[in-house]
Parts: C-alpha cells; structure tokens; sequence
C-alpha cells in the first residue's frame, strides 16, 4: 500500500480555503470551497474537504459538510462527540486527479484513509452526492452502498447547431 499524505481542510481558514479552491475549480465548481461554505449552513454543519495524495502526485479531493448529531432533537446529548457528514448539495463525492492508470488503487487507499479518519473523529454515517459525470461512485464499489435516486442526461448540441440557428426569442436555444 502507497503513504498517502492527508489533510483535512476547513473552508473557514484562508490558507485551506486557497488550497482547496485551486485543485477544486480544476474539476467542477460543485468541487470548490466556496460551493461548499455557502451550502454549510443550508446543510446544517460546517465545510471541509479531505485531500490525499500518493507519493506520485495522484490526488483525491472530497469536499464534506460535517454536522454534529447533537443538533437533532431525537438524538440530543446522547449523540455528544459524534457527527455526519454529507456532500454539500449538487454534484460531489470524491473525485481523483492524477494518471489514469491509478485511479482504483488511489480511490481505494484513499477510502481506507478517509474510514480512519471518520471513526477517529467520530464520523458515524455519511450521505454522499456523487458526481454523475466524473464517474466516482464507480471507483466506490465494494466500500460504499451506491443507490441511483435520479438520471442525469448531458446535453450537448453541436456549436455549429447553436450558432448557425440562433435563439429563439423566449432566449432559448433553436436546435
């Protein structure tokens, strides 16, 4: 097994925010610190991404909004020191960057990693949103319970169909 190195990222700390920002915005705006801070809240908790990265530049990213499960009145006090976690809402889960030829073995190291790290912090349970086009929850199988609630299409009319037909006057693309 590769040594990952392993940070935990707050979006609330500038240098962990520019950090974050930087790899993010490479792979989709869902991916980036600011998407996550400003959904914190709506989610209920505070914004975090997990990075790893293998001694050959290969990284995986996972932004996460993590809750304290003291906040649900069923659970209360009961559930002091323990939290969930969950993708900030739209498109996300982990998402690797690096050379094709190490994207299992990397989605596997780093989801070993990422259990250590949730059951030393007390991470009980997490809902994750993944990426319909970035393809992710592939490299999950076997670790997580994947579970398909929606179809996502991605439409892409040739440029020569939008800018040979113009719009419409509702604004909407002739093709």
């Amino acid at each position: 097994m590769n040594r990952l190195r392993v940070s935990v990222l707050s979006a609330d700390v500038p240098a962990d925010r520019d950090r974050w920002s930087a790899l993010g915005e490479h792979l989709d705006a869902y991916y980036t610190a600011g998407h996550a801070s400003a959904l914190a809240g709506v989610e209920g908790g505070l914004a975090y991404a997990y990075l790893a990265r293998d001694a050959w530049g290969s990284q995986v990213l996972y932004p996460f909004v993590r809750r304290d499960l003291t906040r649900l009145e069923y659970i209360g006090q009961e559930g002091q020191g323990l939290s969930d976690i969950t993708t900030p809402y739209g498109y996300g889960g982990p998402a690797y960057v690096g050379a094709n030829c190490r994207t299992s073995e990397m989605m596997r190291e780093s989801r070993t990693a990422f259990g250590s790290y949730c059951t030393t912090e007390g991470i009980v349970s997490e809902f994750v949103r993944y990426h319909p086009l970035l393809g992710s929850h592939a490299c999950e199988a076997g670790n997580v319970h994947v579970e398909a609630i929606r179809t996502t299409v991605a439409m892409r009319p040739p440029v020569d169909k939008l800018t040979h037909e113009g719009r419409q006057s509702s604004g909407v693309w002739s093709v």
